[in-house]
């Protein structure tokens, strides 16, 4: 029961959420911009059409992705690997009752790790490698977060990320209106004030309920969730050290922007010169796709032997280098087609 509530209420708050959001920043937006233009007298809304020739170049090869660059067989493995985490997100989303919340958030993580794969593969195909290894960290974190998840015998650990939004929301909320400027926008746009003040205190509802309150007294005394002091610990606990030295750190780099000597293209002793804006080297491509292909299929087999490993799809026939055939279930075929099309994931860190 509660976790058909937590969903609904998500979808609820969010579709909400999104039709308030809009017009704030478009109003805010449009006057800072009136403002600069010396427009105010328009009351900070001007729109239209224009007419005359905008200055523009293309430098993201839009025409020519990455992808085209091959080999094809590494591009097509990935999308397959991210539909049959589809076809598995499909068969196993279904809710133990005896496990509380427990099984609505892994499944919420699965998906939200499915979308953001998603995201990280289309980024590297366009050749945007740059948001595709920022992004590739938020992947990183969902993942750690999945195994907290899974760890537990108990709901206490998903219980504590779905209480998170409504706790951190309600002291989010109290900090913006301490704001002078943004308490000053908010009061100009009364309506989405209003609405985001009704939001901050519906979040109550959840924790003060019964069922989230032991863990929302905890939560307002973390920074994080899962109640870590850092985030090196929890991956520590999520058994991801590796990973967390190895992609964590360069991969926040990328979210940060603090590693602008990435964008140089190598020096010579007479110019500095910057990349190109599109990544179509497949050296350069190739490994973190094929890191993000063997991640997604080590978190299939987390998911489904936390499931009890029921049977979703017939064994396929996998055939070796030397022309031998083997039956293997679906994880074990894709986990040895990726190690025989990618490099050696380890061997390029996202730095």
């Amino acid at each position: 029961m509660i976790g058909k509530r937590f969903v609904h209420f998500c979808r609820r708050w969010l579709s909400r959420f999104l039709r308030r959001f809009a017009p704030l920043f478009r109003r805010a937006t449009t006057a800072e911009t009136s403002t600069a233009t010396t427009l105010g007298a328009l009351d900070g809304v001007l729109r239209g059409t224009f007419s005359g020739r905008i200055c523009q170049r293309s430098l993201f090869a839009r025409e020519y992705p990455a992808s085209l660059e091959g080999p094809l067989e590494g591009w097509d493995l990935a999308t397959i690997v991210i539909d049959h985490g589809c076809c598995l997100f499909s068969k196993l989303n279904s809710h133990r009752s005896e496990l509380g919340l427990r099984d609505p958030v892994v499944m919420a993580l699965f998906r939200r790790i499915l979308i953001t794969a998603e995201a990280v593969r289309t980024l590297l195909s366009r050749g945007l490698e740059e948001p595709a290894f920022a992004t590739a960290r938020t992947l990183l974190e969902l993942e750690r977060d999945l195994r907290l998840v899974i760890a537990d015998v108990s709901d206490t650990r998903a219980r504590r990320v779905a209480a998170f939004l409504p706790v951190k929301g309600r002291r989010n909320f109290a900090k913006a209106t301490k704001d002078s400027d943004t308490r000053d926008l908010l009061q100009r746009n009364r309506d989405f004030f209003d609405w985001l003040r009704k939001r901050s205190r519906s979040f109550r509802v959840w924790t003060d309920s019964e069922a989230f309150r032991d863990v929302a007294e905890d939560l307002a005394r973390h920074d994080h969730w899962h109640g870590f002091v850092s985030q090196q610990e929890a991956f520590d606990k999520a058994g991801m050290a590796t990973k967390y030295h190895l992609e964590y750190g360069g991969s926040s780099l990328f979210v940060h922007g603090s590693n602008v000597e990435h964008d140089f293209a190598d020096a010579d002793d007479e110019s500095i010169r910057l990349k190109a804006f599109a990544q179509r080297d497949p050296n350069e491509t190739l490994p973190p796709l094929g890191r993000l292909t063997l991640a997604l299929i080590d978190i299939y087999r987390l998911i489904w032997e936390d499931r009890g490993k029921p049977k979703y799809q017939e064994s396929v026939t996998f055939e070796d280098e030397d022309g031998q055939t083997y039956d293997m279930d679906a994880l074990d075929a894709l986990t040895a087609r990726a190690i025989s099309i990618f490099p050696n994931p380890a061997a390029s860190a996202s730095t």
